[in-house]
């Protein structure tokens, strides 16, 4: 009983320190819109720059974040790619970007 309470523990806390990048990677609710659309939503990037068909739009935030009682530093880049015009994926690089994402309305 001791063990199977023990491993139960190691999961949970194992799950607790999943990136939120990883979870947020390829979210589906903006894919498809226009650079325009996106622009509007959430104001402008930071730097852009084409590759074939392909364009990207970079979104950094970085600064401290209060969390927990105390402030963390925070460094965040979300890479926005659009395909012949339109949102085909997103990412994230760096700490904090579930905090960041919200501020944006990326959830």
């Amino acid at each position: 009983m001791h063990k199977l309470l023990w491993v139960f523990l190691i999961l949970l806390v194992l799950s607790a320190c999943h990136s939120p990048r990883v979870r947020r990677q390829g979210d589906k609710s903006f894919i498809g819109m226009d650079e325009e659309e996106l622009v509007t939503t959430i104001g402008p990037p930071d730097s852009s720059y084409e590759m074939g068909r392909e364009r990207f739009l970079i979104y950094n935030k970085n600064g401290s974040h209060y969390y927990n009682g105390s402030y963390i530093p925070m460094s965040c880049k979300i890479t926005f790619v659009f395909y012949k015009g339109d949102l085909d994926n997103w990412h994230f690089e760096g700490n904090m970007c579930d905090a960041y994402a919200e501020s944006i309305d990326l959830h």
